[in-house]
């Protein structure tokens, strides 16, 4: 009878042990990514184009990509005429809301540069001013990396017939929460908010002053104006997909598994929202 007992205490201790672990195991806490992604609207006077946002008149064409994290407003001005175009950096202003800035600050940038990063990007740069290569997510840093140091222009030349890059601000939103755990942590796309261009959080505007001469007493300029219009929430598996690229500089074909983004867009940025979330598999 003691065996017997012992025998049945220890197969009911093992059966709930084992019952335990399996539900421990069920429940998990895992880490996971949302991207909030904002849409944007523009005046009536711009249009997408061949993966810009374009404005355009009889001098030049300046194209926008906002899509990056926290919205560069990254954008290029192509000179159109024969003559040079010398863009005032002190009088043009990139407008957030109710303030303005300067782009001419007197600064002294630093860039990084990864020899992989550009051994990779050369293979997936794709057609267009800005080429895929926006579109891959976490590109930075990989590889060896060196710098150089440069001084900003008051006033930038863009000779005739070409163009030149420029971005400095970013619309750096706060991370939506609307305290509703199935929209702020979703496992499918949902829409948080719509705006219209009178009550949306979020206005920016590019002013860009130029003229034909660096001591042009009379200048032209350019405004062109955009907001949020909508933000949405991506899981991160409905936001990005893996691809397989190939590098460059080997006998022996060598290829990276990078990130791409399915929801990039020139009129779109994003923030990236990372966080746990407890899930119980069925």
């Amino acid at each position: 009878i003691y065996f017997y007992t012992v025998s049945t205490v220890m197969k009911e201790l093992i059966s709930k042990t084992f019952i335990l672990y399996f539900f421990c195991l069920c429940i998990t806490s895992c880490k996971s990514i949302c991207y909030q992604v904002y849409n944007v609207d523009c005046d009536d006077n711009m249009k997408l184009q061949d993966s810009c946002i374009v404005y355009e008149n009889e001098d030049c064409k300046v194209m926008y990509n906002l899509w990056s994290e926290n919205g560069l407003v990254k954008f290029a001005i192509f000179n159109k005429t024969n003559s040079d175009i010398f863009v005032d950096m002190t009088q043009s202003i990139f407008s957030l809301n109710e303030l303005a800035n300067e782009y001419y600050k007197s600064r002294t940038w630093y860039k990084n540069i990864s020899s992989c990063q550009t051994t990779i990007t050369a293979n997936t740069m794709g057609s267009g001013l800005w080429g895929n290569s926006m579109y891959l997510c976490n590109l930075e840093g990989v590889g060896v990396s060196s710098g150089i140091s440069m001084k900003e222009n008051e006033i930038e030349c863009v000779p005739s017939k070409k163009y030149k890059l420029f971005g400095v601000y970013s619309v750096s939103p706060s991370l939506m929460n609307t305290h509703d755990y199935d929209k702020d942590y979703p496992t499918k796309t949902i829409q948080l908010s719509s705006y219209t261009r009178y009550n949306s959080p979020y206005t920016f505007t590019n002013r860009i002053v130029y003229g034909f001469s660096k001591d042009e007493a009379v200048r032209k300029h350019i405004e062109n104006e955009f907001w949020v219009s909508n933000i949405t929430n991506y899981p991160e598996k409905e936001a990005v997909e893996y691809i397989k690229v190939e590098k460059t500089g080997y006998r022996v074909p060598s290829y990276a598994k990078i990130k791409r983004f399915k929801i990039g867009m020139p009129n779109k940025f994003y923030v990236v929202n990372k966080y746990e979330r407890k899930t119980l598999l069925e």
